[in-house]
């Protein structure tokens, strides 16, 4: 309804919880998805005035993503309902329903979280051998 898929509003949502804004690595980290899907997610949300690049304050190499007005103005529009629609789904389960869930999908986001340092740590020695 609002021309933006989840996948971005997620992206827009976790930078308004960052006011100097976060590295694209930072934001795949978090998100437990490789750079390359961060990079096309972060090039449209600038093309559509979303996010802005800024030049890294310590390491003038690097940049930081940083939600503009727009993108703050898009994600107070949506939260509500999306918070709601999260709600009814969640409200399908019993609180132990529920408890036993977050607790299986954090064993998962750790597992992917160790999947994504192993797959750094082989690309790495790959590099090195290369």
């Amino acid at each position: 309804n609002y021309g933006i898929s989840t996948g971005r509003f997620m992206l827009l949502l976790l930078l308004t919880t960052s006011s100097e804004g976060m590295m694209p690595s930072e934001l795949a980290q978090q998100c437990c998805v490789t750079q390359a899907t961060i990079s096309g997610l972060l090039n449209s949300l600038e093309k559509a005035g979303l996010t802005v690049r800024e030049t890294h304050i310590s390491d003038r190499r690097a940049c930081m993503i940083v939600i503009t007005e727009n993108g703050k103005e898009l994600v107070q529009k949506i939260r509500p309902e999306f918070f709601n629609c999260l709600g009814q789904m969640m409200n399908q389960f019993t609180d132990d329903e529920e408890q036993k869930m977050v607790s299986w999908l954090g064993r998962l986001n750790q597992g992917l979280h160790l999947m994504n340092e192993l797959k750094t740590e082989r690309k790495l020695k790959i590099e090195k051998n290369i």
